[in-house]
């Protein structure tokens, strides 16, 4: 396992927006391209998004998987969100927007951020088993409404 970089730890390390940093970073704009998302039961969460959501059983749960590109498509990240809409009625929808880079819609909206989990693991990435930079955190907002986002890094970007 190789050690982390300057740029990686900063990236994994970030409380702010990571499509900005990686925009910032790389000198281009990404764009997402939603690879699924589906509404999900209690059942179905895994102990680490149960862990950091704790939720109840009457939320519902949303999971996305999507990936952040380049313009000519080199993908950057590849990541999972997980909704806990505990109040269905003041949940905004418009973060499901399969558009919208997730980071650039919260830039919009009051939030809290606490990172909950971040280093270098292995992953495959381009059909290829290789450590990569992580991190994973929590998203609060005030009407009691959480997002858990865990994104994974190329770490070619960061040679």
């Amino acid at each position: 396992m190789k050690t982390l970089n300057h740029s990686a730890e900063q990236l994994i390390r970030s409380n702010g927006s990571t499509t900005a940093f990686l925009e910032e970073m790389l000198q281009t704009k990404l764009y997402v391209e939603v690879l699924s998302q589906q509404e999900l039961t209690h059942r179905a969460l895994t102990s680490d998004v149960v862990e950091a959501l704790l939720p109840s059983k009457q939320n519902i749960f949303m999971m996305r998987e999507s990936q952040l590109h380049t313009s000519d498509n080199k993908i950057v990240s590849s990541n999972r969100v997980w909704v806990s809409i505990g109040d269905k009625d003041t949940f905004n929808y418009d973060l499901l927007d399969k558009n919208i880079p997730l980071g650039k819609q919260l830039a919009m909206m009051p939030h809290r951020r606490e990172l909950y989990q971040c280093g270098q693991k292995k992953y495959l990435f381009h059909q290829e088993e290789q450590y990569c930079p992580y991190k994973a955190y929590v998203v609060h907002f005030s009407n009691h409404n959480k997002l858990y986002i865990h994104e994974v890094f190329l770490p070619s970007l960061f040679v």
